[in-house]
Protein backbone atom coordinates (compact mmCIF):
# COMPACT_ATOMS: atom_id res chain seq x y z
CA UNK A 1 0.00 0.00 0.00
CA UNK A 2 2.77 2.35 0.89
CA UNK A 3 4.36 1.94 -3.12
CA UNK A 4 0.75 2.79 -4.22
CA UNK A 5 0.63 5.77 -2.02
CA UNK A 6 4.05 7.29 -3.51
CA UNK A 7 2.88 6.49 -7.02
CA UNK A 8 -0.43 8.63 -6.53
CA UNK A 9 1.32 11.32 -4.62
CA UNK A 10 4.12 12.06 -5.93
CA UNK A 11 3.43 14.69 -8.90
CA UNK A 12 6.83 13.97 -10.79
CA UNK A 13 5.85 10.37 -11.23
CA UNK A 14 2.36 10.43 -12.13
CA UNK A 15 0.36 9.51 -14.75
CA UNK A 16 -3.25 9.08 -15.87
CA UNK A 17 -5.69 6.52 -14.17
CA UNK A 18 -9.18 5.48 -14.61
CA UNK A 19 -10.86 4.65 -11.97
CA UNK A 20 -14.29 2.07 -12.34
CA UNK A 21 -16.45 1.33 -9.07
CA UNK A 22 -19.89 0.42 -8.54
CA UNK A 23 -22.37 1.80 -6.34
CA UNK A 24 -23.08 1.06 -3.34
CA UNK A 25 -25.81 -1.27 -1.22
CA UNK A 26 -29.29 -0.41 -2.84
CA UNK A 27 -32.58 -0.70 -1.23
CA UNK A 28 -34.11 -3.10 -3.68
CA UNK A 29 -31.62 -6.02 -2.81
CA UNK A 30 -31.32 -5.49 0.54
CA UNK A 31 -34.89 -4.95 1.65
CA UNK A 32 -36.62 -7.08 -1.32
CA UNK A 33 -38.65 -5.93 -4.33
CA UNK A 34 -41.54 -5.12 -2.18
CA UNK A 35 -39.62 -2.30 -0.14
CA UNK A 36 -41.97 0.32 -2.32
CA UNK A 37 -45.31 -0.96 -0.74
CA UNK A 38 -43.47 -0.89 2.73
CA UNK A 39 -42.43 2.76 2.95
CA UNK A 40 -45.41 4.34 0.36
CA UNK A 41 -49.02 4.47 1.26
CA UNK A 42 -50.81 4.87 -1.97
CA UNK A 43 -50.71 8.56 -2.10
CA UNK A 44 -47.02 8.03 -2.20
CA UNK A 45 -46.04 9.28 1.39
CA UNK A 46 -42.97 8.22 2.35
CA UNK A 47 -42.33 6.84 6.09
CA UNK A 48 -38.48 5.14 7.07
CA UNK A 49 -39.60 1.85 8.48
CA UNK A 50 -35.83 0.86 9.21
CA UNK A 51 -33.01 2.91 9.63
CA UNK A 52 -31.09 1.48 6.94
CA UNK A 53 -33.69 2.52 4.57
CA UNK A 54 -33.44 6.34 3.37
CA UNK A 55 -34.14 9.03 5.50
CA UNK A 56 -36.07 10.93 3.06
CA UNK A 57 -36.55 10.30 -0.46
CA UNK A 58 -36.03 12.38 -3.78
CA UNK A 59 -38.63 14.05 -5.24
CA UNK A 60 -39.96 12.66 -8.60
CA UNK A 61 -42.74 12.52 -10.75
CA UNK A 62 -44.48 9.14 -9.16
CA UNK A 63 -42.61 7.03 -6.29
CA UNK A 64 -43.18 4.04 -8.80
CA UNK A 65 -40.22 5.00 -10.30
CA UNK A 66 -37.74 3.45 -7.88
CA UNK A 67 -39.20 0.38 -8.68
CA UNK A 68 -36.55 0.01 -11.48
CA UNK A 69 -34.56 3.02 -10.46
CA UNK A 70 -33.59 2.20 -6.55
CA UNK A 71 -31.95 4.81 -4.29
CA UNK A 72 -28.94 3.57 -2.07
CA UNK A 73 -29.49 2.24 1.51
CA UNK A 74 -27.88 4.25 4.32
CA UNK A 75 -25.13 1.76 4.23
CA UNK A 76 -24.81 2.09 1.18
CA UNK A 77 -24.34 6.25 1.43
CA UNK A 78 -21.89 5.45 4.01
CA UNK A 79 -19.85 3.09 1.49
CA UNK A 80 -19.67 5.74 -0.83
CA UNK A 81 -18.66 8.72 1.26
CA UNK A 82 -15.69 5.88 3.12
CA UNK A 83 -14.29 5.44 -0.15
CA UNK A 84 -14.11 9.48 -1.31
CA UNK A 85 -12.25 9.52 1.76
CA UNK A 86 -10.03 6.82 1.43
CA UNK A 87 -9.51 8.64 -1.83
CA UNK A 88 -8.30 12.22 -0.47
CA UNK A 89 -6.44 10.04 2.72
CA UNK A 90 -4.39 8.27 -0.50
CA UNK A 91 -3.81 11.74 -2.77
CA UNK A 92 -6.07 10.33 -5.49
CA UNK A 93 -6.36 13.40 -7.74
CA UNK A 94 -9.73 12.62 -9.61
CA UNK A 95 -11.12 15.61 -11.45
CA UNK A 96 -13.53 14.04 -13.64
CA UNK A 97 -16.49 12.01 -12.79
CA UNK A 98 -18.70 10.39 -15.04
CA UNK A 99 -21.65 8.42 -13.87
CA UNK A 100 -24.80 6.00 -15.00
CA UNK A 101 -27.94 8.04 -14.77
CA UNK A 102 -28.99 5.36 -11.84
CA UNK A 103 -30.28 7.16 -9.04
CA UNK A 104 -27.98 4.51 -6.73
CA UNK A 105 -24.95 5.93 -9.03
CA UNK A 106 -25.43 9.56 -9.05
CA UNK A 107 -25.86 8.88 -5.06
CA UNK A 108 -22.64 7.37 -4.89
CA UNK A 109 -20.65 9.52 -7.03
CA UNK A 110 -22.58 12.57 -4.57
CA UNK A 111 -20.96 10.27 -1.62
CA UNK A 112 -17.61 9.82 -2.93
CA UNK A 113 -17.86 13.61 -3.86
CA UNK A 114 -18.41 14.45 -0.52
CA UNK A 115 -15.54 11.92 0.78
CA UNK A 116 -13.43 13.59 -1.36
CA UNK A 117 -14.42 17.20 0.37
CA UNK A 118 -13.77 18.92 -3.11
CA UNK A 119 -17.34 20.27 -3.87
CA UNK A 120 -16.21 22.06 -7.24
CA UNK A 121 -16.39 18.51 -8.78
CA UNK A 122 -19.42 18.10 -10.96
CA UNK A 123 -20.89 14.68 -12.27
CA UNK A 124 -21.45 14.07 -15.77
CA UNK A 125 -24.20 11.92 -16.64
CA UNK A 126 -23.96 9.42 -19.23
CA UNK A 127 -26.85 6.90 -20.22
CA UNK A 128 -24.29 4.70 -22.14
CA UNK A 129 -22.87 4.17 -18.79
CA UNK A 130 -25.88 2.17 -17.57
CA UNK A 131 -25.67 -1.59 -17.10
CA UNK A 132 -26.22 -4.38 -19.82
CA UNK A 133 -30.08 -3.34 -21.17
CA UNK A 134 -31.10 -6.87 -21.97
CA UNK A 135 -31.96 -6.77 -18.02
CA UNK A 136 -34.38 -4.17 -19.50
CA UNK A 137 -35.71 -4.76 -22.62
CA UNK A 138 -39.39 -4.64 -21.27
CA UNK A 139 -39.12 -1.05 -20.69
CA UNK A 140 -35.91 1.14 -19.34
CA UNK A 141 -35.83 2.67 -15.61
CA UNK A 142 -37.34 6.76 -15.77
CA UNK A 143 -34.30 8.40 -14.99
CA UNK A 144 -34.15 11.73 -13.21
CA UNK A 145 -33.08 14.29 -15.54
CA UNK A 146 -29.56 16.20 -14.78
CA UNK A 147 -31.46 19.26 -14.03
CA UNK A 148 -33.71 17.23 -11.54
CA UNK A 149 -30.67 15.85 -10.11
CA UNK A 150 -29.12 19.15 -10.10
CA UNK A 151 -31.88 20.66 -7.86
CA UNK A 152 -32.04 17.94 -5.63
CA UNK A 153 -28.89 18.83 -4.32
CA UNK A 154 -26.32 16.67 -6.65
CA UNK A 155 -23.16 17.96 -7.77
CA UNK A 156 -24.53 17.72 -11.46
CA UNK A 157 -22.86 19.24 -14.45
CA UNK A 158 -26.48 20.20 -16.57
CA UNK A 159 -24.58 21.57 -19.61
CA UNK A 160 -22.65 18.43 -20.03
CA UNK A 161 -24.02 16.73 -23.87
CA UNK A 162 -23.55 12.81 -23.15
CA UNK A 163 -21.97 10.91 -25.83
CA UNK A 164 -25.21 8.72 -26.30
CA UNK A 165 -28.36 10.08 -25.74
CA UNK A 166 -31.26 7.87 -23.42
CA UNK A 167 -33.39 7.87 -27.12
CA UNK A 168 -30.61 6.56 -28.76
CA UNK A 169 -29.64 2.99 -26.55
CA UNK A 170 -30.79 -0.54 -27.95
CA UNK A 171 -32.38 -2.41 -25.57
CA UNK A 172 -31.89 -5.17 -27.68
CA UNK A 173 -28.62 -5.01 -27.41
CA UNK A 174 -26.14 -8.69 -26.51
CA UNK A 175 -23.78 -9.13 -24.48
CA UNK A 176 -20.52 -8.33 -26.88
CA UNK A 177 -22.63 -5.05 -27.74
CA UNK A 178 -22.67 -4.20 -24.05
CA UNK A 179 -18.95 -4.44 -23.83
CA UNK A 180 -18.45 -1.99 -27.19
CA UNK A 181 -20.93 0.32 -25.90
CA UNK A 182 -18.90 0.83 -22.72
CA UNK A 183 -15.74 0.63 -24.20
CA UNK A 184 -16.42 3.74 -26.66
CA UNK A 185 -17.63 5.39 -24.02
CA UNK A 186 -14.75 4.86 -22.11
CA UNK A 187 -12.11 5.91 -25.02
CA UNK A 188 -14.41 9.15 -25.61
CA UNK A 189 -14.01 10.03 -22.25
CA UNK A 190 -10.23 9.39 -21.86
CA UNK A 191 -9.35 11.32 -25.71
CA UNK A 192 -11.46 14.08 -24.11
CA UNK A 193 -8.92 14.95 -21.57
CA UNK A 194 -6.38 13.44 -23.06
CA UNK A 195 -4.76 16.89 -22.62
CA UNK A 196 -5.56 17.67 -19.20
CA UNK A 197 -3.85 16.62 -15.87
CA UNK A 198 -6.01 14.33 -12.72
CA UNK A 199 -7.48 11.05 -12.85
CA UNK A 200 -10.87 10.20 -14.21
CA UNK A 201 -13.57 8.39 -12.10
CA UNK A 202 -16.59 6.50 -13.57
CA UNK A 203 -18.98 5.65 -11.35
CA UNK A 204 -21.50 2.50 -12.75
CA UNK A 205 -22.33 -0.70 -12.25
CA UNK A 206 -21.34 -4.35 -11.09
CA UNK A 207 -20.22 -5.12 -14.66
CA UNK A 208 -19.02 -1.36 -15.15
CA UNK A 209 -15.53 -2.47 -13.68
CA UNK A 210 -15.14 -5.54 -16.98
CA UNK A 211 -16.86 -3.89 -19.73
CA UNK A 212 -15.03 -0.43 -19.30
CA UNK A 213 -11.79 -1.86 -19.38
CA UNK A 214 -11.75 -5.06 -21.01
CA UNK A 215 -10.94 -3.19 -24.71
CA UNK A 216 -9.12 -0.78 -23.24
CA UNK A 217 -6.33 -3.68 -22.56
CA UNK A 218 -6.58 -4.74 -25.83
CA UNK A 219 -8.50 -7.93 -24.88
CA UNK A 220 -12.18 -9.44 -26.37
CA UNK A 221 -15.07 -8.76 -24.91
CA UNK A 222 -16.67 -11.66 -22.51
CA UNK A 223 -19.65 -13.80 -23.62
CA UNK A 224 -22.78 -14.13 -21.81
CA UNK A 225 -22.12 -16.74 -19.60
CA UNK A 226 -18.81 -15.50 -18.39
CA UNK A 227 -19.63 -12.17 -17.59
CA UNK A 228 -22.35 -13.72 -15.54
CA UNK A 229 -20.17 -16.03 -13.71
CA UNK A 230 -18.02 -13.06 -12.71
CA UNK A 231 -21.07 -10.87 -11.37
CA UNK A 232 -21.08 -12.57 -7.88
CA UNK A 233 -17.68 -11.32 -7.12
CA UNK A 234 -18.24 -7.63 -7.54
CA UNK A 235 -19.50 -6.63 -4.24
CA UNK A 236 -20.82 -2.60 -3.37
CA UNK A 237 -18.30 0.07 -3.81
CA UNK A 238 -16.13 -2.27 -5.58
CA UNK A 239 -12.99 -0.13 -7.65
CA UNK A 240 -10.69 -1.07 -10.30
CA UNK A 241 -7.91 0.70 -11.49
CA UNK A 242 -6.60 1.19 -15.30
CA UNK A 243 -3.20 3.05 -15.35
CA UNK A 244 -1.98 4.23 -18.79
CA UNK A 245 1.19 2.60 -20.15
CA UNK A 246 1.64 4.57 -22.96
CA UNK A 247 -0.64 6.00 -25.91
CA UNK A 248 -3.26 4.17 -26.40
CA UNK A 249 -1.63 1.54 -23.72
CA UNK A 250 -3.70 0.84 -20.49
CA UNK A 251 -2.98 -1.66 -17.57
CA UNK A 252 -5.05 -3.07 -15.00
CA UNK A 253 -3.25 -2.02 -11.44
CA UNK A 254 -3.50 -2.68 -7.88
CA UNK A 255 -5.80 0.15 -6.40
CA UNK A 256 -4.38 2.84 -4.31
CA UNK A 257 -6.79 2.51 -1.29
CA UNK A 258 -8.36 -0.81 0.48
CA UNK A 259 -11.21 -2.60 -0.78
CA UNK A 260 -14.82 -3.10 0.37
CA UNK A 261 -15.54 -6.33 1.48
CA UNK A 262 -12.77 -7.69 0.41
CA UNK A 263 -13.00 -7.21 -3.26
CA UNK A 264 -10.07 -8.86 -5.58
CA UNK A 265 -9.70 -6.80 -8.90
CA UNK A 266 -7.48 -9.74 -10.26
CA UNK A 267 -10.85 -11.61 -10.47
CA UNK A 268 -10.95 -9.23 -14.46
CA UNK A 269 -7.31 -10.65 -15.31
Amino acid sequence: MALNHQLFSDKKNSKRHLFVMRHGERCDFTFGRSWLNFCFDDKGNYTQRDLNLPVSMVRRDSFKDYHKDSPLTEIGKFQARATGEAFKKAKVNIQHIYVSPSLRCVQTAQGVIEGLGNNLLRMRIEPSGFEWLGWYKSALPVWLTPTQMMEAGFNVNNEHKPFVTVKDLNVEENVIEYYNRCHKLAKHIIDTHKDDDGDILIVAHAGSLDTFTRELQGKPPRDSQEMHNMLSSFSYCCLCCCAEEGPQEWKLSAPPIPPLQGFDWRVMI
